[in-house]
């Protein structure tokens, strides 16, 4: 009897190693997985508003992240991805050189006239009146003062398309060919 059981066991793990894949070896089912269309074969962008959709992105790390198409890993570059966070680049701020000292506010009245909505970078806190004791004459901070007096917010969106940040980036050419 012992016998037959030790060669049942043998045939048995032999049959089992021989036995055909499903093709899904490489599924690790403690992650989260998620199918995402392909509507046909090219490159695709992925972006943090599509990935939104299925994920909670403040907890994930891209490096991480992983595309499989039938099994294989996909070649994938997440820009930014070094931080360990998938940045959304939510706020994009310029300094206008000294060549436009005192000319912030046209560029925003020009960028208005154009349709685009851009605003100051910041009011500088030292100058807010509660603070203006500490600063009385308002040149205690010249790296503040120079953000604020120059800096401009563009506009800025997770669904701001390509052509959207194309159009501000020619007003903006216009405005600083024309000066």
């Amino acid at each position: 009897m012992r016998p037959l059981l030790l060669v049942s066991i043998f045939l048995f793990s032999f049959v089992a190693h021989k036995a055909q894949k499903y093709g899904n070896e490489w599924i690790r089912f403690s992650q989260q997985y998620h199918k995402i269309p392909i509507a046909k074969a090219g490159v695709y962008r992925l972006d943090s508003l599509t990935l939104s959709k299925y994920y909670t992105l403040g907890s994930l790390n891209p490096i991480n992240f992983q595309v499989f198409i039938k099994g294989q890993e996909q070649f994938l570059y997440i820009k930014g991805e070094g931080d360990g966070v998938f940045n959304s680049y939510w706020l994009y701020t310029i300094i206008l050189s000294s060549r436009f000292d005192g000319r912030r506010d046209e560029l925003l009245e020009f960028l208005k006239d154009s349709g685009i909505e851009a605003r100051p970078v910041f009011y500088p806190v030292h100058l807010m009146p509660p603070y203006q004791r500490y600063n009385s004459d308002g040149t205690n901070f010249p790296i503040s003062n120079m953000a604020s007096e120059r800096g401009v917010s563009l506009p800025s969106s997770i669904g701001i398309t390509e052509a959207e940040v194309n159009r501000v980036c020619s007003v903006l050419r216009m405005f600083v060919d024309r000066a």
